[in-house]
């Protein structure tokens, strides 16, 4: 055979499928990977609970986990099925928040609907029958949702304006003699000094 046509012959046959340190091995038996399996799926690892359900002595068991290295490929199994269940946790929360996000647009629609409703009544000057609780809420509601919105006074920033006026000012700024004075101060916080003793 020529070296040419050996080459075409090795890129003729199928690639060796890649193999999990789980799964079957070469030179593993059928009875020998079965045994392997229970072991490796049982919700309590025990070379005897094998034994007694493949009517197999412990010893029998426990030279296949030797010979097949069943404690290494059990570890390997486990991070492999811990990090499926940790994925497909993932994807559950995530369609959870998709699901919870169509359920806050939902509400914001109907609660958009009742405001509206309760603002055409106050357009018409009709009583809303609000009990205090409610209108309670509905003040601590908006200002949460205006805070959150625009900001609130501590999220200013770390600009601040201040207006000097000298003198007597008029009540109008243009009929003023003198400019007003803007100044614009940045605060710093106080520089800390750091040793190695801190």
């Amino acid at each position: 055979m020529e070296p040419d046509d050996e080459l075409d012959s090795l890129q003729a046959t199928d690639p060796v499928e890649s193999r999990e340190l789980w799964d079957k091995r070469p030179d593993e038996t059928a009875k020998a990977f079965g045994a392997f399996v229970l072991y490796r799926d049982a919700e309590r690892r025990s070379f005897k609970i094998v034994g007694d359900q493949l009517n197999c002595s412990p010893q029998n068991i426990y030279q296949w986990s030797s010979r097949f290295d069943w404690r290494g490929r059990c570890d390997a199994f486990d991070i492999e099925q811990d990090r499926i269940q940790r994925a497909e946790l993932s994807r559950g929360r995530v369609r959870m928040r998709e699901r919870h996000l169509q359920v806050a647009k939902a509400m914001l629609g109907v609660a958009a609907y009742g405001l509206k409703e309760w603002q055409g009544r106050v357009e018409q000057k009709l009583p809303l029958h609000l009990e205090p609780e409610q209108i309670a809420m509905l003040v601590k509601t908006a200002v949460e949702l205006e805070n959150r919105t625009v900001g609130s006074e501590t999220d200013a920033g770390r600009f601040t304006q201040i207006i000097v006026n000298l003198g007597d000012a008029p009540d109008d700024p243009d009929e003023a003699d003198v400019p007003l004075l803007e100044l614009e101060a940045e605060y710093e916080p106080p520089k800390r000094k750091f040793n190695k003793f801190n």
